[in-house]
């Protein structure tokens, strides 16, 4: 069972995704987009948002593909809707959004 978080923080320092698993981290999220020149972002609809989308995307399922079809809907659904003193979202949550998105798991 996956038990990967991935967590938005802001700090003095800017924004980071943190991933966790099993409750421990392991890492910042690697921004893997091409939108923005200035890194992510979330709680709008911006060039920010849409590397996060496409990141936990890729993240998720592993596929470039899938992320690169569904990450501006992925934004405006999730993404823009997020808190923006912080958040987490679990690799269960953004493939249960899948789901019922898209009904199966491959790039379409």
């Amino acid at each position: 069972m996956d038990t990967t978080t991935y967590r938005g923080l802001r700090d003095a320092s800017g924004v980071r995704v943190l991933i966790e698993a099993n409750g421990m981290p392991v890492g910042d999220l690697p921004n893997t987009g091409y939108h923005s020149p200035t890194g992510f972002e979330w709680g709008y609809a911006g060039s920010g948002p849409a590397d996060l989308a496409f990141a936990l995307l890729h993240a998720v399922f592993a596929d470039r593909q899938l992320a690169d079809r569904a990450h501006q809907v992925f934004k405006a659904e999730i993404i823009a809707r997020l808190p923006y003193d912080g958040w987490a979202l679990t690799a269960a949550e953004i493939r249960a959004w899948w789901k019922s998105r898209y009904g199966s798991f491959r790039a379409r």
